[in-house]
């Protein structure tokens, strides 16, 4: 199923920054609002898409250091076509569920309209606990299963759209998060219009260098 989910987004690439304008500019607000970060820190950007976070992460603090990490080949080819802050970002195109990167290299990480394309989300966000440090902050925006809306959205689409897996509620994912090694520190749901909604999750990794 995640050769599905890459072939649809190869498909939307091209397109997809025009055809949801609205809806890229309200998620990647929402995780930029609870980022905070404080100087040169290293980020990764799972479910990177065309880029369009770290475009604004980079122009916002110039000491960010961005690994952008997406599962299909043409979004990253229209992310590398902003050009953005040479030697600041590497794009890497890889699963979510195994990341070609080192345990404990990211301060902070940042997953925006990804979870509900992940085959198995947990193993994605154990995956997320691994890379950053203990102590390091996880900011994840995604569809909202407690708005009527996304259920019945979501539940269309899984029938015919290959890239949707699962949406989750806000306490689901919450339970998520801490069963992946994740203390949540702040969490809402909220709408950006009439009918549909989002949730964002700020989240400290616990433990030790080892999950």
């Amino acid at each position: 199923m995640s050769e599905a989910v890459r072939l649809e987004y190869d498909r939307l690439a091209p397109r997809y920054e025009r055809r949801w304008s609205r809806y890229v500019r309200r998620s990647i607000r929402a995780a930029t609002e609870w980022l905070h970060p404080e100087g040169t820190e290293r980020l990764l950007d799972l479910a990177s898409g065309t880029g369009a976070l770290p475009a604004e992460l980079l122009g916002r603090w110039p000491g960010l250091r961005i690994v952008g990490v997406d599962l299909s080949v043409g979004m990253l080819r229209e992310a590398s076509r902003k050009q953005m802050a040479p030697g600041r970002l590497r794009l890497v195109q890889a699963d979510s569920r195994r990341l070609p990167l080192g345990s404990g290299r990211f301060d902070l990480a940042t997953c925006v309209s990804g979870l509900h394309c992940f085959r198995d989300p947990e193993a994605g966000l154990l995956e997320l606990a691994r890379v950053l440090r203990p102590g390091g902050r996880l900011v994840l925006v995604d569809w909202c299963d407690d708005y009527l809306a996304c259920r019945l959205c979501s539940a269309w689409l899984r029938l015919t759209d290959p890239s949707v897996h699962r949406v989750f509620s806000l306490g689901e994912c919450r339970a998520l998060l801490e069963r992946s090694g994740f203390e949540v520190e702040q969490a809402e749901r909220f709408r950006i219009d009439p009918l549909w909604g989002l949730m964002r999750l700020r989240a400290r990794r616990i433990g030790s260098d080892r999950i």
